[in-house]
């Protein structure tokens, strides 16, 4: 019966988020100057055992995109939220873009950066780089996709530490 339900549950897990969050509904904060920070970084691709069974789809609902232009990111949505836009220095032009999570890196400030090969994705390994945040995404949106997926350990843990960040906030300014 699981077997059956998987395909089904997928479906709605993937695409479920897109739905409820569309990017016409984001709130971005474009900085007027970009936001220095060191983070961890690690390398992952669509190829891995883990991420097999979602392909090339993020956990947005797009396309994976590897290019010099424009490539894709995972983060803890509660620590950089969907829609994050920046840069590594000293790397190139290269925009990455938050639209995708993963469980391992729930918890952390780490970024893990997408590559369309299993050699790219080694030859990167994990590093710790001096990043600039152009754009930081919605965390709202991240907050009403995440809840919506909150069966998944990883995604109700990050939609709850959004969710007490701002009940925080709001309690401060009452």
């Amino acid at each position: 019966m699981l077997s059956r339900a998987l395909p089904l549950l997928l479906f709605f897990t993937l695409f479920t988020g897109p739905l409820v969050a569309s990017p016409k509904k984001f709130q971005f904060s474009v900085l007027e100057e970009p936001v220095e920070m060191k983070v961890r970084t690690t390398a992952y691709t669509h190829t891995e055992p883990d991420h097999i069974i979602y392909g090339k789809l993020s956990a947005y609902g797009s396309y994976l995109q590897a290019s010099e232009a424009y490539t894709s990111a995972a983060a803890d949505w509660s620590f950089l939220p969907i829609g994050t836009v920046f840069r590594i220095k000293n790397y190139g032009p290269t925009l990455f873009v938050i639209d995708d999570y993963g469980s391992a890196l729930t918890g952390k400030e780490t970024v893990d950066l997408y590559f369309e090969t299993q050699a790219e994705m080694n030859r990167w390994g994990a590093r710790n780089v001096e990043i600039e945040i152009l754009r930081l995404g919605d965390y709202r949106a991240s907050y009403m996709i995440l809840r919506e997926r909150a069966h998944w350990p990883h995604c109700y843990a990050m939609a709850k530490k959004i969710y007490d960040r701002y009940q925080s906030k709001k309690v401060a300014q009452d």
